[in-house]
């Protein structure tokens, strides 16, 4: 009966060997998923580092972008009160009918803001011979009030 039992108690050490071989080898496993975790967790934390650089940096272009706005609507409307000044300043001159139709055909060259804003689509029909005023045609008129004699202008 003795023999029995030692026989009995021998298996069940090795069942226990057995087991215990089991649950280091399942321990193994779990301490690799930690690490393969671990490892996961280090990855996101890197990405999610580049994400918010990627994020300040648009943020920092943007508010760039918005102060460029704010100097090019700054600058428009500047160079539109200007353009306005030059138009009343203008008024007082008198031109011939064929500068007054050069000046309308100009204006609505001007109209056609495509045109304007990317140069190399203008239409071929608008020539620099436009911007330039044959003398000929501008009416030489002493402005009233005025006490300066032709002779004192000189011409370069």
């Amino acid at each position: 009966d003795s023999v029995q039992k030692v026989s009995e108690g021998s298996k069940l050490v090795n069942k226990s060997g057995e087991t215990l071989d089991e649950i280091v080898t399942s321990v193994k496993k779990v301490t690799d998923i930690i690490a393969e975790i671990s490892a996961s967790s280090q990855e996101q934390a890197s990405d999610i580092d580049e994400v918010n650089k990627a994020i300040l940096r648009m943020d920092e272009t943007t508010q760039q972008n918005a102060a460029l706005v704010e100097q090019a609507a700054a600058a428009s409307q500047s160079m539109n009160q200007e353009a306005e000044e030059l138009t009343e300043q203008v008024k007082y001159f008198k031109v011939s009918e064929d500068v007054q139709s050069i000046g309308a055909s100009n204006a609505s060259i001007k109209k056609d803001r495509r045109s304007v804003d990317r140069p190399w689509q203008q239409a071929s029909h608008i020539s620099s011979s436009n911007n330039e005023i044959p003398e000929s045609t501008i009416s030489k008129q002493k402005v009233s009030g005025s006490d300066i004699d032709d002779q004192e202008w000189q011409e370069f």
